[in-house]
């Protein structure tokens, strides 16, 4: 991961504003989703992606009981009931 050099504090409720120049990069505007993942010591933001519910699988996704299933894991349960 490479240091942007761009230094930011919390605020009181424990906001920080991430840079335009970094949102417009990345295509960050109002409203989009971000996941937070937390690796050891490190925090990082990252543009929130729809997975599969079983395998994390972000391809050919299904809305099942709430939950998203990829094609690959419903073709496996019906093969296997």
């Amino acid at each position: 991961m490479k240091p942007t050099g761009v230094v930011r504090k919390m605020d009181l409720l424990g906001r920080i504003v991430i840079p335009s120049e970094l949102r417009e990069a990345f295509e960050i505007y109002h409203q989009t989703e971000l996941e937070i993942i937390v690796n050891g010591n490190e925090i990082r933001l990252s543009k929130h992606k729809q997975r599969c519910y079983i395998c994390l699988s972000t391809k050919e996704l299904e809305l099942f009981k709430d939950r998203q299933i990829c094609s690959e894991c419903i073709e496996f349960i019906k093969d296997n009931l």
